[in-house]
Parts: structure tokens; C-alpha cells; sequence
């Protein structure tokens, strides 16, 4: 069977994938109102009340899940998808929802490791099949909570680094899947007090990544999709 090749110059513009975490409450619900054309969001939080006003497509998804993996499905394999932004708020729950469904399931009412495997490779097949999407000139955009990890540097060193809120071996894994890894934070300067901003430039306290390099070599832009997509 012979090879396809592509030429380079011939491949059609990609959408942008972008992973946005950070604590609860900074504000990355409220920044996919900023998404620049017609925007579908997946709530699976439960936090959209934010958005209320905004020209934006909710389904509401229940803790339990229900319809979940059919609504991916529908969105996935829509033949003529007329959304230009598609969104997962947050990752996180549904990361819960799942093992907590698991729990009520299980005799202990505890995930066992077998469930903790199925989620992992339930979470990983859906992140990549939204991620596809950008393959169709679509942006994904994907939120998270956060939290601390202990990564081992070496046999006698680790340290502390902020990555989205998953399973420990999960969330490096996931963030690779994305062009940005986004890290939403709130200025505590005088001059910027309380203004927003996406990190997009990680060190060895943030997990951050920016392959779109479309606003320069700045660590920080604005927390307005339109300016990092631009």
C-alpha cells in the first residue's frame, strides 16, 4: 500500500487546543465568553450561571453523566458542525463524576484500581477525540482545577509544580495532548489588581506551554480568547 503524503503548504488551518486550569473561582468559565465565533459548551460543573447574557450554546450535562458520551459522540461525528469553539467545563468533574459513580456501584463503595484505570482511559479517549476536532478548523478548549504535584527530578530531589486537577500520572499525559497549556491567574499588583491573565510560559513551579506562539514571547496575555487566538 503506498504511502499518502501531504505537502506542507497544502495543509488547511487548524483550530487551537487549549487546556485552561486554575483554582476555582479565578475565572475560566467566565473566559469562554470571550471565544471569538459561535461556541458550544459541555457544562459538566455546573457553573455557567456565569455566562448568563452571552451569545453562547449550553448543554448541561448531570452529575451522574447522563448523556455524556452521546453528546461527544453527536459532536464529534456531526457531519456539518456549526460551532466554530467547542468546550468542556471543567475535566476535573468529570473526573469525579465518574469515580464517584463507580463507588456507589461497588460493594465497598469505593473505586477499585481497575476503575481508576477505566476513567484514565476513558478521560484520555475523550481529550483526544475533541481534540480532533481542530482537524475541522475547530478551537477545543478544556478547563480543569488545579493542583500540587511532587515531581521527582532525580532520586533525591523533587519538586512542587502547579498541573491541572487529575489523576498524577494522567494530567502530564493530557496536557501534551494540547497546542496551550493555559494557567489562569489574578494580578495582586497595585497598577493591575484583580485583573486576569492566561500564563502561557511554564517553569518549575507551573506546568504552561504555548506551541501557537501567537502573542510573542510574552508569559502572560490578557485572559480574552480573541487576543490569544488572534
Amino acid at each position: 500500500m503506498a504511502m499518502k503524503i501531504t505537502k506542507a503548504k497544502d495543509i488547511k488551518k487548524a483550530g487551537a487546543t487549549v487546556f485552561l486550569f486554575g483554582e476555582s473561582g479565578t475565572g475560566k468559565t467566565t473566559a469562554l465568553k470571550t471565544l471569538p465565533g459561535k461556541t458550544l459548551i459541555f457544562d459538566i460543573e455546573g457553573g455557567t450561571s456565569v455566562l448568563r447574557g452571552s451569545d453562547v450554546d449550553i448543554v448541561t450535562i448531570p452529575h451522574g453523566l447522563t448523556g455524556f458520551k452521546e453528546a461527544i459522540d453527536e459532536i464529534c461525528l456531526m457531519e456539518k458542525n456549526p460551532y466554530d469553539n467547542v468546550c468542556l467545563d471543567s475535566l476535573t468533574e468529570v473526573q469525579t463524576c465518574m469515580l464517584v459513580a463507580m463507588a456507589n456501584a461497588s460493594k465497598t463503595q469505593s473505586p477499585t484500581l481497575q476503575d481508576y484505570g477505566i476513567v484514565q482511559f476513558k478521560i484520555r479517549d475523550y481529550c483526544r477525540r475533541l481534540r480532533d476536532l481542530r482537524e475541522r478548523g475547530i478551537n477545543v478548549v478544556i478547563t480543569a482545577l488545579q493542583v500540587a504535584l511532587e515531581i521527582e527530578q532525580n532520586e533525591d530531589v523533587t519538586r512542587t509544580c502547579l498541573y491541572p486537577l487529575l489523576m498524577k500520572k494522567l494530567s502530564p499525559e493530557v496536557c501534551g495532548l494540547f497546542d496551550v497549556v493555559a494557567h489562569m491567574e489574578v494580578s495582586s499588583k497595585k497598577e493591575t489588581m484583580g485583573k486576569r491573565y492566561f500564563r502561557l510560559d511554564g517553569n518549575e513551579n507551573v506546568m504552561a506551554k504555548n506551541r501557537l506562539a501567537k502573542v510573542g514571547d510574552l508569559p502572560y496575555c490578557e485572559a480574552d480568547f480573541k487576543k490569544l487566538l488572534a
